[in-house]
């Protein structure tokens, strides 16, 4: 299983998503984390993916999601015959397929909640440690999820 991210790597929630990725995959699970700068990029990560034997991919993005999908469709492939595809709650820039899309949502208001709740904490009491708290993201069940293909086996 692999991470893949369209932007800044560097972004404060896109290394917090980073780093759960690697907390919960067990080790000889934990596949590569790609940070692409553009759309332009995606048939290279996706050749990559293919040669490296990769089986499933976590997006952080629906919009990288469908690249990976036309880009596989372009080569004849499909999600989730070869390769499964997980999206991790960001629609932004999505062009709204009809792709019933496997997901993990972001509890945004819960975060919010959270936030001003510790927000609220740290200034009634400034000399408390300051404290960092995970909100579990629920899965979204869809199609493009499936036990992987075992080689030379079709569909």
């Amino acid at each position: 299983m692999a991470y893949a991210r369209l932007g800044d790597g560097d972004a404060q929630p896109s290394r917090d998503r980073e780093k759960g990725f690697r907390k919960a995959m067990p080790g000889r699970l934990a596949g590569p984390v790609w940070t692409l700068a553009a759309e332009t990029e995606v048939d290279g990560l996706v050749a990559e993916i293919l040669h490296g034997g990769v089986t499933g991919v976590v997006a952080e993005q629906e919009l990288l999601a469908e690249q990976i999908l036309a880009s596989l469709q372009r080569r004849g492939l499909s999600v989730p015959d070869d390769l499964s595809v997980v999206v991790l709650g960001d629609s932004t820039g999505a062009r709204g397929g009809e792709i019933p899309w496997t997901g993990l949502a972001v509890p945004r208001e819960q975060m919010g909640r959270e936030a001003t709740r510790l927000l609220i904490q740290q200034l009634e009491d400034p000399d408390a440690p300051t404290r960092s708290e995970s909100v579990a993201c629920p899965l979204i069940p869809g199609a493009t999820v499936a036990s992987p293909r075992e080689p030379g086996v079709s569909r």
